[in-house]
């Protein structure tokens, strides 16, 4: 190879004289002359003194320079007219795989060639560049031309580059001295690796003895004496061990009749991570920086805009608390800032981005960023894995070849791992909420269970598999959990009920999210059931959480519609017939003024007599959610009714005399 590059930059042996024409017959018989790459004449130089003295310095026999079609122009032998043959039978025909770029290089076992010499001919890729001299011959020019051509012109011609090989011969006496004078030891003795490095040979017996170490005293040592498993000798092998008293890198690649291992020191490899990691982390802090200037910082139109939004929210009313995701708060220290509502953390609905606060906007950004940088891995690894390159770090660490212990290819299969399986929850998560929200509510219900299983389990999951990744045993581990929850049974008994519980209460139906309950004189709308919690707001928008376990008595008001029912008194001197008739009459009014109501009102008859009124009963029906604000919609209705009818509410009075 180092002769291919040497002829590249030096190409008067190719402009030599003493050039022979090559002549050809054609299928008349009709002799002709083939034409190089410029169009000229083809021509060969024999006997060439310049390779010769190249030839006999580097103790080969035979040097041979080919074209692009496979022939001869250059020879150190009388042997010009030759051409690699399109027979994938004959000898020669292997080497057109050099020259077509399939092979950078070839090695050819000894044999006799077609003169009977016996030789070892090795073909490597070597260019050539042409172009034509003032006279219009054809001239050859070095790479260096090539490379510092102007608008790619040498003299006003076009300098063309073309692939070829340079075939070297070796003797048999020269193969005979090479072969008994090469061992494993002299081979590596010379070899040096950056940053302290060394090479560890080892031979393919069964015991994988050490046959070439730079320390004396690890020779003859087997695998096993390093820390060495069979499986380091798979192929393909990467992992740090502990050598000579510190931890080394070690890469063992089968090389011929031997196990050859790379090692080099592990803080060697952390040498350039310390930059690199700092120029991310720069690069990160500046990406940053800019999303929060462009998300935290807004323009005058802006800030009017999130003052008549903040405006809209305080107007709203309190029955409609709830819908807001956003609240305006005061900390500690005195700022103001935006909070999301305690509802909206236990909320499918999503809050829209015009209505979010700039932490969640950045918030946002920053959790779309890292979706978008994992889904470029994912397909990157996917394009690798397919492609046919076998040399990435990617690839590497995604076929599970190395070491199962703590080093840096466990840690980064951990990350990537654990990022894949936030992405994908992430996604899960989102089309159950959407799903859920075309859905009843027990589609609701289920929905959250699910999401509070799913992310507890891709939890526990991933972290038992990082526990395997780098090199603990998930069995023995399990095993010592199953010792540990005998130990803290007891105290996680609450925790087991709770669970239990939760599952019970979703799978019999007994309420579902969004139906109003009342739980120990709480009463409020269910706003979530989760695997060990359930979440209940009241009209106050105060959020009680009963534990799951704790739940008992639950008395749910949102199967039917539920009755509101109205009391009046009337004075015993207006007649009872009368006090109907007006109640008739003012039932369609009542109907109008309360949307809520579903039915009625309905008259039902005299309850009770009193001291001083006989008591009415009037019921309307409603959705147990609207039961509050409506019973007190109803009083006033009825009130307004009497008013308007001239009666007058009797009330106990209490007459006190002076004797």
């Amino acid at each position: 190879m180092l002769l291919a590059y040497y002829f590249e930059e030096d190409p008067s042996i190719l402009n030599s004289e003493g050039k022979r024409t090559y002549t050809e017959y054609n299928e008349n018989n009709e002799r002709y002359s083939p034409l190089d790459d410029e169009g000229n004449p083809l021509k060969s130089i024999p006997y060439c003194e310049s390779l010769i003295k190249t030839a006999n310095k580097n103790h080969i026999a035979d040097i041979l320079i080919y074209d692009e079609q496979g022939r001869v122009i250059c020879s150190t032998e009388p042997e010009w007219y030759f051409v690699l043959s399109h027979n994938p039978e004959d000898q020669s025909y292997k080497f057109r795989e050099v020259i077509d770029r399939k092979l950078d290089y070839y090695v050819q076992p000894p044999m006799s060639n077609d003169i009977g010499l016996y030789r070892e001919y090795i073909g490597t890729a070597f260019r050539y560049y042409t172009c034509l001299d003032k006279n219009g011959n054809t001239l050859y020019v070095s790479r260096r031309a090539y490379d510092a051509q102007q608008e790619g012109t040498l003299n006003g011609e076009v300098i063309t580059e073309h692939s070829s090989m340079l075939q070297l011969g070796l003797d048999s006496e020269l193969l005979a001295s090479l072969k008994s004078s090469v061992n494993v030891n002299t081979l590596l003795d010379d070899v040096h690796i950056m940053n302290d490095g060394f090479l560890i040979a080892f031979d393919t017996s069964d015991e994988h003895n050490i046959v070439y170490s730079p320390f004396g005293g690890m020779n003859g040592k087997t695998s096993s004496d390093l820390g060495l498993s069979s499986n380091a000798f798979s192929g393909n092998y990467s992992g740090f061990h502990r050598i000579n008293g510190s931890n080394q890198f070690m890469c063992i690649r089968l090389l011929g009749s031997y196990y050859i291992s790379a090692v080099i020191p592990a803080a060697a490899l952390y040498e350039l991570k310390l930059p690199i990691a700092a120029a991310v982390a720069l690069i990160g802090i500046i990406f940053l920086f800019v999303i929060s200037v462009l998300t935290l910082f807004t323009t005058a139109s802006e800030e009017r805009a999130i003052t008549a939004m903040r405006t809209k929210y305080s107007k709203r009313a309190s029955s409609k608390a709830t819908e807001d995701g956003i609240i305006s708060i005061v900390l500690p220290s005195g700022r103001r800032a935006e909070s999301v509502r305690a509802a909206s953390r236990w909320n499918s609905a999503l809050i829209p981005w015009k209505d979010r606060t700039p932490e969640q906007k950045l918030s946002g950004l920053s959790r779309y960023a890292l979706i978008f940088a994992i889904f470029a891995l994912i397909a990157a690894s996917t394009y690798i894995t397919r492609g046919s390159s076998n040399d990435s770090v990617l690839e590497y660490i995604m076929s599970g070849d190395w070491d199962r212990s703590p080093n840096i290819f466990s840690f980064t299969a951990c990350t990537l791992l654990s990022l894949t399986v936030y992405v994908f929850v992430s996604i899960a998560i989102k089309l159950m909420i959407h799903l859920c929200s075309m859905l009843g509510t027990k589609s609701e219900t289920i929905g959250h269970l699910f999401i509070s299983i799913l992310k507890y389990g891709s939890v526990i999951t991933t972290a038992f598999f990082c526990i395997y990744l780098v090199g603990v045993d998930s069995s023995s581990l399990i095993a010592s959990a199953g010792i540990m929850s005998l130990i803290l049974g007891f105290g996680a008994q609450k925790l087991i009920g709770d669970i239990l519980a939760g599952i019970f209460i979703v799978f019999e139906g007994e309420f579902r999210v969004g139906d109003v309950i009342t739980i120990d004189s709480f009463r409020g709308q269910v706003l979530d059931i989760g695997l060990r919690t359930t979440k209940v707001i009241d009209d106050d928008n105060n959020i009680k959480i009963f534990n799951n376990s704790e739940i008992s008595g639950v008395l749910n008001m949102t199967k039917e519609v539920s009755i509101v029912k109205g009391y009046i008194n009337l004075s015993y001197d207006v007649p009872l017939e009368q006090a109907e008739e007006i109640l008739k009459k003012e039932a369609p009014t009542i109907r109008k003024n309360l949307p809520m109501a579903v039915n009625g009102p309905f008259y039902r008859g005299v309850t009770e007599l009193a001291d001083s009124s006989v008591v009415l009963r009037v019921d309307m029906h409603c959705a147990e959610k609207d039961y509050m604000q409506l019973e007190r919609d109803f009083n006033r209705e009825l009130y307004l009714a009497w008013c308007r009818n001239g009666l007058d509410m009797p009330y106990t009075t209490i007459t006190i005399t002076k004797d």
